[in-house]
């Protein structure tokens, strides 16, 4: 009777440590994909950081082109308005 016990205690542990074997495996798997997943999420939040700096970079040159061409726009509006003038004055002249 006692080698009965001894062969169901055998069989127990056996069972018992593929049982811990396979969970080992699975969590040895899941972390795996936890760091896969980790990996991937940095990957993109570097993406993302130089695509934002990337696009700071683009509206601070667009708005010193609108800037510039305001200016520009603002300069070519005098110059007509004096060459105007001009023309008034020489037209009040003939």
């Amino acid at each position: 009777m006692s080698s009965q016990f001894s062969f169901l205690d055998l069989t127990a542990n056996l069972a018992l440590n593929e049982c811990e074997s396979q969970y080992t495996q699975q969590i040895e798997e899941y972390q795996s994909n936890i760091n896969r997943a980790i990996h991937e999420t940095d990957q993109i939040r570097t993406e993302l950081h130089q695509l934002q700096l990337e696009t700071i970079s683009k509206e601070k040159q667009t708005n010193d082109l609108i800037d510039k061409l305001k200016q520009t726009n603002e300069k070519l509006q005098t110059e007509l308005n004096d060459r105007g003038k001009s023309i008034n004055s020489l037209n009040f002249f003939f």
